[in-house]
């Protein structure tokens, strides 16, 4: 599937604040969404994540209209991208598996 100029932009510039704010956080602390939206007002969360706002369909069908679903099954399912990023136990892990996930995103075709 492919997406437009703007939710590619949107979701790559929402994944950089969020590492931008993770560098200056210690490394072995616990990686928390909650700590993350007190402090920026966002997190990798549904409801933050411009592509999710677009794409999530809260019915059964839930990420699998998202075009990150087709790289990955989708981001609710154990393996995935999201899934690893929501998964990691320290702000040092979340930045390893931040780079996969916004190298996921930046590689999402665009419509012409």
């Amino acid at each position: 599937m492919k997406i437009t100029m703007k939710e590619k932009s949107d979701t790559v510039q929402h994944y950089w604040r969020m590492w931008e704010w993770v560098r200056s956080q210690p490394p072995s602390d616990r990686a928390s969404p909650d700590v993350m939206s007190d402090a920026i007002n966002e997190n990798w969360m549904g409801d933050h994540c411009p592509l999710c706002v677009v794409y999530f369909n809260s019915s059964l069908i839930g990420c699998a209209n998202c075009p990150l679903s087709g790289i990955d099954e989708s981001c609710g399912h154990h393996y995935s991208l999201w899934y690893e990023l929501n998964n990691s136990s320290t702000w040092a892990e979340w930045l390893i598996n931040f780079e996969l996930m916004v190298k996921a995103i930046t590689n999402l075709e665009v419509r012409k």
